[in-house]
């Protein structure tokens, strides 16, 4: 924010000069530095707005991302049963991905969800059938294999959503280069 006041009254900045008879920048009238003002204070304020859209969505992308987490957690160590809240939570968040994320985390929460499905209705087939065994045990184990592979793809998956240094670019190098150039364009006009 210094910065940005820095440039302003760099901008504003007016020598009252003898000649002609009045206020002048060199090169510029009192009018068009005012103008440019405005200027730079509407880019900070459309930037301010930028930024602040991006804080409000981190906080549901990073309920996503905890949840399919620990339903993935939980569906790779115990297992996930009926009635489990984890299910409900993480199928409620589901409509949102789309909103929140791109096609890769949407493939990816898909693959998580169809992955534990299948993994659920094996182990329930394991149990109570005695004919096809080897057909489920086998779908179980690639279910256990899909979850492992969506485990170490979600950290990479999410993270251009959730990496909170990609937020507010760094952008006072652009106001440092704009007010060293303002401030060349700016010197005294020569006194005669």
């Amino acid at each position: 924010m210094g910065a940005n006041i820095a440039l302003v009254a760099t901008v504003l900045r007016v020598y009252n000069t003898v000649q002609m008879g009045g206020l002048y920048m060199q090169g510029f009238t009192l009018g068009t530095g005012i103008a440019i003002a405005g200027a730079i204070v509407g880019f900070a304020q459309l930037w301010i707005a930028f930024i602040k859209l991006r804080m409000e969505l981190l906080k549901p992308r990073l309920e996503v991302y905890e949840a399919y987490g620990k339903f993935l957690g939980l569906a790779m160590t115990h297992g996930t049963k009926r009635g489990d809240p984890e299910i409900a939570v993480v199928y409620d968040l589901y409509p949102k991905i789309g909103f929140l994320f791109g096609d890769d985390v949407r493939r990816l929460c898909e693959q998580i969800l169809d992955a534990e499905t299948k993994r659920r209705m094996s182990e329930h087939a394991i149990q109570n059938s005695s004919t096809r065994r080897d057909e489920y045990i086998d779908m179980n184990q690639k279910a256990l294999e899909t979850l492992n592979k969506c485990r170490e793809a979600m950290e990479g998956t999410f993270k251009p959503y959730l990496n909170v240094s990609t937020i507010a670019l760094p952008i006072t190098r652009h106001f440092q280069s704009l007010k060293m150039w303002m401030a060349t364009k700016m010197k005294k006009p020569p006194a005669g």
